[in-house]
């Protein structure tokens, strides 16, 4: 039915790219988290006009609008953003400042942030698995190039694995890890495809002004995100 036709093509295409008919894409709801964050700071930084500086905020959101806030500030990839799960009715998202007053999602407070990455992996023996790559958005970008973190997380020896494919995001270009005979840890680093796709589709100027990279310009200690504690359609 037409329900099922939409999930499956959504599924194809990737929740950041696919459009509803007469609606909105991922990457349309992904412009207005930005232009959202440029307000935000704004706000937090207005302490000229007599009022104190915020130290904490509360963002109540849904949760596909969370993970675009956090893929905006965090520069996620597409890939990446495809990895992480939605968070379910009332968690709680808590991002603090570290030491260098940027900001990290919190590992003590609040709910853990869940993603995977659906893999293939080739063995230098001829068979294939199908595996998971657990906490893909924790491992240091740009991700695909850590290649022994990738291989650590699936419990797998480099010797043994011939490439390593990655389904989570089919409108990326390159999306396979391969082994070939070499001491060196060395790979491209191919998620900055996905960047460029990212700035291509949106066509904000203000990736090319540098807006992108003031995200730890806020005074604020603590930024929450909660979904609603109802369910929306």
């Amino acid at each position: 039915n037409l329900f099922n036709n939409i999930a499956q093509e959504r599924l194809a295409v990737g929740r950041f790219w696919y459009r509803f008919s007469t609606g909105e894409s991922g990457a349309d709801v992904f412009g207005r988290a930005d232009s959202f964050l440029d307000t935000l700071y704004r706000t937090l930084d207005a302490v000229a006009v007599g009022r104190q500086a915020a130290q904490n905020v509360l963002i109540v959101t849904h949760g596909l609008t969370a993970r675009f806030l956090m893929m905006r500030y965090f520069r996620w990839s597409v890939a990446t953003f495809e990895s992480v799960c939605n968070p379910n009715n009332a968690e709680l998202w808590v991002l603090t400042k570290d030491r260098d007053g940027k900001y990290q999602l919190s590992q003590t407070e609040g709910n853990r942030v869940r993603s995977y990455m659906n893999v293939t992996v080739e063995f230098t023996d001829g068979h294939v698995e199908q595996r998971e790559i657990p906490d893909y958005h924790s491992i240091r970008p740009p991700r695909k190039a850590n290649r022994q973190e990738i291989l650590k997380r699936l419990g797998l020896d480099s010797k043994d694995v011939l490439n390593i494919n990655f389904h989570s995001a089919p409108h990326i270009k390159d999306r396979r890890i391969s082994f070939p005979s070499s001491t060196s840890d060395r790979c491209p680093e191919i998620e900055v495809e996905s960047k460029k796709l990212i700035r291509n589709a949106l066509s904000l100027s203000r990736f090319e002004r540098g807006s992108f990279e003031k995200d730890d310009s806020s005074p604020s200690s603590g930024l929450h995100l909660v979904p609603p504690t109802t369910p929306t359609t």
